[in-house]
């Protein structure tokens, strides 16, 4: 899903480009909007991960939502480098 940030980004970074190519335009704003783009799957990702650790540890399955659950704070931890937010 694209946000009003996402296109905000965009559409800065398309100003910033050079006006005669609109190649570069379109590669500019591509660019800016890349990382967010990631970081929200990231993040969607993570939430799926929560899901099933939950799942799991209803089960008592607890080694196997101990790794889910790392990985999600991996996944966490990187969404957050891409995107501060």
């Amino acid at each position: 899903m694209i946000t009003d940030e996402m296109v905000e980004k965009a559409l800065e970074a398309a100003e910033d480009a050079y006006p005669e190519s609109k190649r570069s335009d379109m590669r500019a704003a591509l660019e800016a909007v890349a990382p967010l783009l990631i970081a929200q799957g990231m993040r969607e990702a993570a939430s799926v991960a929560r899901d099933k650790a939950s799942y799991l540890n209803n089960m008592g399955w607890q080694s196997q939502c101990d790794s889910v659950v790392d990985t999600m704070y991996t996944i966490l931890a990187r969404a957050q480098e891409l995107d501060p937010k």
